[in-house]
């Protein structure tokens, strides 16, 4: 947690709700290997950057996810423009 409570870029925070945890479950990361879930945490960064052009804003949208011993197994990071 302390990554995200720390994370700071150009003044802006991201805003998360903790770790969730959830029932242990098999999922496959990107590139195919299978961990076993414990738990996750989202987090989202608003207002990240701007397109004037298309009156557009964007927010960037995080989910770790942990497996075993809260180790860090997976990670997903998008961009997404708000109109």
């Amino acid at each position: 947690m302390s990554f995200l409570d720390n994370l700071d870029v150009n003044g802006i925070k991201a805003q998360h709700d903790g770790y969730t945890p959830v029932e242990p479950r098999v999922v496959v990361a990107s590139g195919g290997r299978e961990y076993e879930m414990r738990g996750y945490v989202s987090a989202v960064m608003s207002k990240a950057g701007s397109d004037h052009r298309r009156i557009q804003a964007y927010r960037i949208h995080m989910d770790f996810y942990f497996g075993p011993g809260e180790g860090l197994e997976s990670y997903k990071l998008l961009t997404l423009g708000d109109w």
